[in-house]
């Protein structure tokens, strides 16, 4: 028999607690108030349930209200479902109605769902499904129209399979964090901040297991996207774009720790930025940026058979410059050739390579650039391991359309005379079109293939 449970006061006002598992000590935190609702005097709603098919339905208007509804006693409930609502008439960011709410939520068990639906601003949610979740779903909305700032959403998804956890908001400066331990999750982030004294949202998903989904969608200007996922087979996908700003300065970074993942960035408008580590073999990294230029795109992979492939394209008169970079098997010395450091020294004064071989090194991998547009850097930086063969060291192209570019590549340079055994078989092709470009290739070892083509 279902329970339902129609609340519209209790007398207790708990505390957020939500738990933050997070690894990274600057990712966002729940824990924002020492009480679920700021205002004492304000509705508040606390209910407890164990078992199966429970229903919990809460229906709040007006500020500072708060909900905590605690539906895991026991670990063990199937079926459960829990709907919040928090309205009022929030008008162009002036009336207080429908501000500073708090909902905390928490579930165990299989096949539950968690509803969330907050409307204005500074309000607080948090949800936990845990104690071997499967097949549950965490949603959490947060914003109305035109009409919402300040919001933060969290939910965590603990020690099962097959979950989902959706978490949309709207408007300015919010924050948004993910958290899911176990396999073949899926995390959905949209973010939608207009240029209405915006600084943009924050979203952060963490993954730890395999064949995990992220994707994080942001709209408008000054957005942050942090990804972090840990097994094998996972994919991120991340789109960013200015929403009408000229000028979107948005940053995503996404790390892949395991094999066979995959990553793919998508950033439009100017002056965006993107960093890419993956560390493991079979992964593929593809980051595209397009728009009005002064982007920047750094991709680093550690392990044999990787992929990488950037595309810049600001074939818009006046744009600014993109920089592109892929680093692969070398992390250490990655900082240091970022943006191709001078062409790395005028191709290191004709081929006086230094340095011993880095003890990262992997083969077979792939890095693909392409850049549309003038006054771009690329550069590709590929360093193989001698003790271990491969069907060929290392393979990067590069394609440049439009003036005043600078392209290197750079396999092995850190061989020197003194190695009795070089990595070889590495291949290059670099091909620019346009007036005033400047190529540099460094290969180290034997049999290996080049081509530099410019036409112009």
């Amino acid at each position: 028999m279902k329970k339902v449970v129609l609340s519209a006061m209790a007398l207790m006002i708990g505390s957020l607690a939500f738990a933050q598992s997070s690894t990274d000590p600057s990712a966002p935190g729940v824990q924002q108030a020492n009480s679920l609702s700021p205002d004492p005097l304000a509705n508040a709603v606390e209910n407890t349930q164990s078992g199966v098919e429970n229903y919990q339905l809460v229906r709040q208007e007006g500020t500072a209200s708060s909900v905590y509804i605690d539906q895991s006693g026991g670990g063990t409930g199937v079926g459960n479902l829990i709907y919040v609502r928090q309205s009022g008439d929030v008008n162009g960011n002036q009336a207080l109605s429908g501000e500073d709410n708090r909902a905390d939520v928490r579930q165990s068990g299989t096949e539950n769902e968690g509803f969330v639906r907050q409307e204005g601003d500074g309000n607080r949610a948090g949800m936990i499904q845990d104690a071997s979740v499967s097949q549950s779903i965490g949603y959490i909305r947060q914003g109305t129209g035109q009409n919402a700032e300040d919001n933060y959403a969290g939910i965590e998804q603990s020690n099962g399979t097959n979950n989902s956890a959706w978490i949309q908001q709207t408007y300015d400066n919010s924050e948004a964090l993910t958290l899911q331990n176990g396999s073949n999750h899926q995390a959905l982030t949209t973010q939608n901040a207009n240029p209405n004294n915006s600084d943009g949202h924050n979203a952060r998903v963490e993954q730890n297991g395999d064949g995990q989904m992220s994707y994080v969608d942001q709209e408008g200007s000054n957005g942050q996207a942090d990804v972090l996922q840990n097994g094998a087979g996972n994919y991120s996908d991340v789109q960013q774009s200015g929403g009408g700003a000229i000028v979107a300065t948005n940053d995503a970074d996404v790390d892949q720790n395991g094999t066979g993942n995959k990553s793919f960035i998508n950033q439009s408008d100017k002056e965006n930025a993107s960093v890419v580590s993956q560390d493991g073999g079979l992964n593929k990294s593809h980051v595209i940026q397009s728009g009005v230029g002064a982007n920047a795109s750094n991709v680093r992979q550690l392990g044999d058979r990787n992929y990488a492939r950037q595309d810049q394209v600001n074939g818009t008169a006046g744009s600014g410059s993109n920089l592109a970079q892929i680093n692969q098997g070398d992390v250490t010395n990655a900082v240091a050739l970022s943006p191709n450091n001078a062409l790395f020294n005028e191709t290191n004064a004709i081929l006086n390579t230094v340095g011993a071989l880095s003890p990262d090194g992997t083969v077979d991998n792939v890095a693909f650039q392409n850049q549309d547009g003038s006054g771009n850097t690329a550069s590709s930086e590929q360093f193989a391991d001698t003790a271990f063969g491969g069907i060929f060291a290392g393979y990067s192209k590069q394609v440049q359309t439009g003036n005043d570019n600078n392209a290197a590549v750079f396999q092995n340079y850190n061989d020197d005379n003194s190695q009795t055994s070089f990595n070889d078989n590495n291949s290059a092709l670099q091909v620019q079109t346009g007036n005033s470009n400047t190529a540099g290739l460094i290969q180290v070892g034997s049999d290996h293939d080049a081509w530099m083509i410019q036409d112009g």
